[in-house]
């Protein structure tokens, strides 16, 4: 195929239109060969499409997710001039590599002692784990910690349940088996924070903050490791976004995301722009928040937390949705559509439906927004996580109040104050609920199904 310049991968300079279309197949492109015929142009630094790319909102941030590696960020005087780094991708690959040789082999009574807490009822489990010493031991903990981690998505019970194990063998754990005075206050500082992200994810927002102190303390009296105080730091910026906090929520983020930055681990300060981002959302600063998202999605490790780049995706769908451009957030949905269905975890799952809601009711469906939005409120009930029940039936308020269902809009606002005020989250939350009570009430029954 013959192209102007001498170049040959496509017939044409790409348009907008082409770009939208490429980037569109992301984050799992179809069409492969054509694919590669584009980015092949494209690496020739063609001036007339590099300037087409540069000018597409969110362009540059939008092909990183089709190439799978991070791009520098945008230069507007030189769109096309600045080279990729690879620098992320050997640094990672030396620390996973690192981190084979500090660990070595799992020790080899760690699954047996695992098993043996299997077979046992909850309860069981957790005095068998504080009254013997055999389970106080750092490489079970951290198992424990790594399997709550990975439930948190599965179920919140369990999450919490497998933390509490956890800070249980580090109570039980001695200087010794931990390697040192320093070391055990860290393991301790560890599983407290873990403690509370599960109260926290559980809705018991009053023990997070009593464990997330502990937690804190026991991090002043151990080694000063800095990627510890960055996980602590990122943890309770998630709490702080749950309070509606939103302005220690993103200074909380930013002093981890510098921590990781530091410590070279891109992947976690992803994770910490996303928080970041959430709470810039939340309290109105949406602009700011699409452009942390667009800066953090580049950086995010697919096969390594595909549920982060949901999370971001969803997010910045949210973002779309509340500048008022349902179409571009269709787009962002529509893309992760295929990952939402790969995925096994019925929390991402709910929170699909709970969006695809919320863009339902922008684009004027009401009636199948309240389904889908009834529907995720459920499921969330059903894993009782107050919170996200509640924040469900603030948009389900929207619909009915756009639908005329006063009656539907008055339950619904009844339902949800008394879970704000039990929550104890930002009381101009609940006050604007009552606002909307009030004004419910008096508002005349228009309609009635």
């Amino acid at each position: 195929m013959s192209l102007e310049n001498g170049c040959t991968a496509v017939e044409y300079h790409l348009s907008a239109e082409d770009f939208e279309r490429l980037l569109g197949r992301c984050p799992q492109p179809s069409h492969a060969e054509s694919n590669a015929l584009i980015v092949r142009h494209l690496l020739t630094d063609c001036p007339a499409c590099g300037r087409t790319l540069q000018e597409l909102r969110g362009g540059r941030a939008l092909l990183s997710r089709l190439l799978e590696v991070p791009l520098p960020q945008e230069n507007p005087e030189s769109p096309a001039s600045q080279p990729f780094n690879y620098d992320w991708a050997f640094a990672r690959a030396e620390r996973t590599f690192a981190a084979l040789l500090a660990h070595g082999r799992p020790p080899e009574h760690l699954p047996e002692r695992l098993a043996e807490l299997a077979s046992l009822p909850e309860r069981e489990q957790l005095r068998r784990v504080g009254a013997n010493d055999r389970f106080a031991n750092p490489d079970l903990i951290h198992c424990l910690l790594e399997r709550s981690h990975a439930a948190r998505y599965q179920s919140p019970r369990k999450t919490l349940h497998l933390a509490h194990l956890a800070r249980a063998a580090a109570e039980a754990c001695t200087p010794e088996a931990a390697g040192g005075v320093g070391s055990l206050a860290d393991l301790r500082a560890e599983t407290c924070g873990a403690f509370a992200n599960a109260e926290r994810i559980c809705g018991n927002l009053t023990e997070a903050e009593r464990f997330f102190a502990l937690a804190f303390q026991f991090q002043k009296a151990g080694t000063g490791a800095p990627r510890l105080r960055a996980l602590l730091l990122s943890q309770l910026s998630s709490l702080r976004l749950f309070q509606r906090h939103f302005q220690d929520t993103i200074k909380l983020a930013e002093k981890s995301a510098t921590i990781y930055c530091g410590l070279g681990e891109d992947h976690l300060v992803a994770g910490v722009m996303v928080q970041q981002a959430t709470a810039l959302l939340y309290c109105g600063d949406v602009e700011s928040a699409v452009e942390t998202l667009q800066r953090a999605i580049p950086g995010i490790d697919r096969s390594e937390d595909p549920r982060l780049f949901l999370a971001a995706q969803h997010n910045l769908a949210r973002c779309y949705i509340d500048l008022d451009r349902p179409e571009e957030a269709l787009a962002v949905h529509f893309n992760a559509r295929e990952l939402y269905r790969e995925c096994p975890d019925p929390l991402i799952l709910l929170r699909a439906i709970w969006q695809e809601g919320q863009l339902l009711r922008e684009i004027g469906h009401l009636h199948n927004a309240e389904a889908a939005l009834l529907r995720a409120r459920e499921g969330f009930m059903e894993h009782r996580l107050a919170y996200e029940a509640g924040s469900v039936s603030l948009d389900l308020a929207e619909v009915y109040s756009k639908l005329g269902l006063t009656a539907k809009l008055r339950q619904t606002i009844a339902e949800a104050v008394p879970i704000f005020r039990a929550l104890q989250v930002d009381r101009e939350v609940v006050a604007s609920l009552l606002r909307l009570q009030q004004a419910a009430s008096e508002a005349p029954e228009e309609k009635t199904g």
